[in-house]
């Protein structure tokens, strides 16, 4: 038996900022003067100074001037989106596949955020400049991101991006409680927890099944973050050089057996149009013979959960683990 989960007490994980790196939309940004996204994967690259009017920013290519106390402000990624709620700000507008990503976890911090109603700006990878225009972001408030792969794992990722966000938006104070928040969640976890074996599965058909368990994926990253066990099964496979995660055939889905619990994730949150990965993988024959499944350890959670890059998409993996285990 599968259990599908949804957190209904915080908020959401979402897709990568790659996207924005490309040279001609970084250009559209530029013109359009928007706040978009930062950093790198090392270093304290932004840093602010105070003023009554600016904040002046150094972003990866130089000195940057941000309004103070910044009231329109429009991400393009979910992840900034999910970033900003947390920290308390609300967005003027969204790209309108960020709003169904979002719509997944419907009580994103601060607990009654509304983002039905903003205006859209097309799709996160197909900004429409003009709708961008005539939400009217604060002038001149852009950062721009070097074309380095952020890493996604927790803290790490998770606290480089929301540091440079809070700081650039002078929002500290806030992020640290933020980062508080999910240590004691970590530190709220039953001790019962550690020892039994975690495997992190999602699927887009069943020729398209991947195991997540390097230290490059998200999910991973957050149970080995809170000490939890990880199956690992890198060495068992052919691995490509520089994978993010590890392929598997429905043959080799007996790999997973050495799992106690299987965490799934479904990538039709994304994309209604693709079937959940626990359709895909029941069909396979395998799948009714691990231990996993046999003991109704399996829980499904949403693709905005289980793929994430915030402290809020954490936490709601980690209540999802801890439902599998209970």
């Amino acid at each position: 038996m599968t259990t599908t989960f949804a957190r209904t007490t915080t908020a959401t994980d979402l897709e990568s900022v790659d996207a924005v790196t490309r040279r001609e939309f970084l250009a559209g940004l530029a013109a359009a003067g928007l706040l978009a996204a930062c950093g790198d994967d090392g270093g304290d690259a932004v840093s602010a100074t105070d003023s009554p009017e600016v904040r002046v920013v150094e972003d990866a290519t130089g000195t940057v001037e941000l309004p103070a106390n910044p009231e329109r402000i429009v991400p393009l990624d979910g992840i900034w989106a999910a970033n900003l709620y947390s920290l308390g700000l609300a967005p003027a507008a969204l790209p309108g596949d960020v709003k169904l990503q979002l719509s997944v976890v419907k009580d994103l911090p601060p607990g009654d955020a509304d983002f039905a109603d903003l205006p859209e700006v097309g799709l996160q990878y197909e900004i429409n400049l003009e709708a961008l225009a005539a939400a009217d972001p604060d002038p001149d408030p852009q950062l721009r991101v070097r074309g380095r792969r952020l890493r996604r794992g927790v803290p790490g990722h998770c606290s480089h991006l929301l540091r440079r966000i809070a700081s650039a938006l002078g929002a500290e104070d806030r992020a640290a409680e933020v980062q508080a928040d999910y240590q004691d969640t970590i530190d709220g976890l039953p001790d019962d927890l550690s020892g039994s074996v975690i495997a992190f599965v999602r699927a887009a058909a069943a020729d398209d099944i991947r195991a997540d368990t390097l230290d490059t994926s998200f999910a991973a990253s957050v149970a080995r973050s809170a000490g939890l066990d990880v199956l690992d099964i890198a060495d068992r496979v052919d691995l490509e050089a520089d994978a993010n995660f590890v392929t598997l055939s429905e043959e080799q889905l007996d790999l997973l057996a050495g799992a106690a619990v299987i965490i799934l994730g479904d990538i039709s949150a994304y994309d209604p149009s693709v079937t959940p990965t626990d359709e895909i993988l029941t069909a396979s024959p395998l799948w009714a013979t691990l231990p996993a499944v046999q003991a109704g350890a399996v829980v499904q959670v949403p693709g905005p959960i289980y793929n994430g890059g915030t402290y809020q998409s954490a936490t709601a993996l980690l209540d999802a683990i801890a439902e599998a285990l209970g």
